[in-house]
């Protein structure tokens, strides 16, 4: 089960984006994830009430039997449309099905872009032609399709996983969009896993819930989950492995590179979050269980308060603390400690006297760790996040 380090793309796998002009400039901002067979599909979608027109559309499709197809674009989030974002997002499968010569309900959907607005359909047929064409010339660009579902990133966000099950050698890749608008509920922005692995529906369904529990519901930006929220895997069986159809030793390795895969991209999303200049894990231990970690960790990291101050290079403790009782879960603020990097700055929710000289060069790295001690259990768990700056606001505020 050796991986190398080459960046590698599943076999029978086709993605690329293009320019449609939905988006201002000439980046591109419509994608295509295609693969040459019927997939065994999953997805999990935002747990907002407000549900954006893909997530509908694609909730249907993606139940009723696997899929081969996925449509992406960026510059409109096909979001609070109404019954013509449906019409839209439906149209967009069916004309897609029309020029690749399958089924509808075998393609998903997805936007990201401007809530409110509705899709400007001639680009978006002029795109799904192009995308189209560039499959039937089996043309692949993995890169480019990552490109075109970003709005405010700054960075491409791509990882893979490449291992062996007996024989057979698996592939898994993987791209995600997202820098604001993050508190993941089921899903981060946008997410798309591709693998060649042979593995069950049901499996897959499976794994892909445990991976996204232990990575992209443990990531958060600014506390806000999105309309649009979606994480697809599509598994297309061309690695030619035994069946995974049982959790024995194969789902096992499988569930374990999953598990990297969506961990090493949440990361990647907290540290271009916008308009961040640090990365932060917010790491309780000793809870009583992982949940009460997990949430008492998500308070501090959505903590506007401790945010700023990380940014400002202040070792305010105090701003943790409080975040640690507005959490919701049972904590003796006696027993507490905090640490700032390897620096310990509170004991016994008290403060202990430190070398502010220490201090400052922690503050001054681009990655901090701040872990959080309630000396309650034995549970623990992280939640990764990033500093709040001004242009955060500034790129919010201008948002148009």
């Amino acid at each position: 089960m050796k991986k190398k380090n080459k960046m590698m793309f599943p076999k029978g796998f086709i993605a690329s984006g293009t320019n449609a002009g939905i988006s201002p400039g000439s980046k591109p901002d419509m994608a295509v994830f295609y693969s040459d067979r019927p997939c065994a599909a999953a997805a999990f979608f935002t747990a907002n009430k407000v549900k954006a027109a893909p997530v509908t559309v694609s909730k249907k499709n993606v139940s009723d039997r696997g899929a081969q197809v996925i449509i992406a674009n960026s510059g409109c989030a096909n979001a609070c449309t109404g019954g013509k974002g449906i019409n839209d997002a439906e149209w967009m499968t069916e004309y897609a099905a029309r020029k690749l010569k399958i089924k509808p309900s075998d393609i998903l959907v997805a936007s990201t872009g401007l809530i409110g607005s509705f899709l400007p359909m001639s680009k978006v047929k002029f795109g799904i032609r192009k995308l189209c064409d560039s499959v039937k010339k089996k043309e692949s660009f993995p890169e480019k399709a990552a490109e075109a579902v970003m709005t405010t990133d700054r960075a491409m966000k791509i990882a893979c996983e490449e291992f062996m099950l007996g024989e057979s050698k698996v592939i898994l890749w993987g791209a995600v969009k997202g820098a604001g608008m993050i508190q993941p509920k089921l899903a981060t922005m946008l997410g798309f896993l591709l693998t060649d692995i042979n593995i069950s529906k049901k499996l897959l369904d499976k794994s892909l819930k445990r991976a996204i529990d232990k990575s992209f519901n443990l990531l958060t930006i600014d506390a806000q989950t999105s309309t649009n929220d979606t994480v697809f895997a599509m598994a297309n069986g061309e690695a030619e492995n035994a069946i995974i159809e049982k959790e024995g030793d194969d789902f096992r390795v499988w569930q374990e590179h999953l598990d990297m895969l969506t961990l090493r991209l949440s990361k990647m999303i907290a540290e271009d979050g916008e308009g961040a200049t640090k990365f932060i894990e917010v790491r309780v231990v000793n809870a009583k269980t992982f949940n009460e970690a997990r949430d008492v960790a998500k308070s501090i990291a959505n903590s506007m308060l401790f945010k700023t101050a990380v940014y400002g290079g202040s070792a305010n403790w105090g701003r943790v603390l409080c975040a640690v009782g507005n959490a919701g879960v049972g904590v003796n603020p006696g027993r507490i400690g905090v640490k700032f990097g390897d620096l310990r700055v509170a004991r016994d929710g008290m403060a202990v006297s430190f070398p502010e000289s220490r201090m400052k060069r922690i503050l001054g790295k681009k990655e901090l760790q701040v872990t959080v001690d309630l000396r309650m259990g034995s549970r623990e768990a992280s939640v990764y996040t990033c500093d709040l700056t001004q242009e955060y606001i500034k790129i919010n505020a201008d948002y148009n």
